[in-house]
């Protein structure tokens, strides 16, 4: 069966944008200033599963590496302990934007790449982008029960498997 041309063409972008990524971790720039990735929305029905972990894993790392240049740039930021004040400092940088607009298809990817990390600052900064599509979108898990980037990934999947329409 051959494979739609918006999945290729996903999974491609995957391939680029894992290729380019240790080059801007190298360089210090940001995270949209080598990837090419493009600016209309990325349909997350344009990626399949594996294509969008590839994707998501991808802008992760890119995310973190922006979060870890604001800290370097800015000293009152690295002496946060408000999660909320890094992500705010990157959410207008491109790999955040492009996880964002991967819509609700994207949240079971974002939970499986917070949980393939340790729970610290760079889970905790992931389950905001899965917070802000939910909220972009209208979604809600209930009550913020969650106080980690793990908790955040356990309550999705909960409420994934309760709400079909939420993977």
């Amino acid at each position: 069966m051959a494979r739609p041309r918006a999945a290729i063409l996903g999974a491609g972008l995957a391939v680029l944008t894992l290729a380019l990524l240790p080059a801007c971790a190298r360089s210090g720039t940001s995270s949209g200033d080598q990837a090419a990735a493009p600016t209309a929305r990325t349909s997350a029905a344009a990626l399949d599963s594996k294509a969008m972990q590839a994707a998501t894993h991808a802008d992760a790392a890119l995310i973190v590496a922006d979060i870890e240049r604001a800290m370097a740039g800015d000293p009152s930021l690295a002496a946060s302990s408000n999660p909320y004040d890094y992500t705010s400092a990157v959410s207008d940088l491109p790999a955040f934007r492009r996880l964002v607009s991967r819509g609700p298809g994207a949240l079971g990817a974002i939970a499986q790449e917070i949980l393939a990390r340790p729970d610290g600052l760079d889970a905790y900064a992931l389950a905001i982008v899965g917070e802000t599509i939910q909220s972009d979108a209208g979604l809600s898990m209930g009550p913020k029960t969650w106080e980690t980037g793990w908790g955040w990934a356990s309550q999705y999947r909960w409420w994934a498997s309760e709400h079909s329409a939420g993977t």
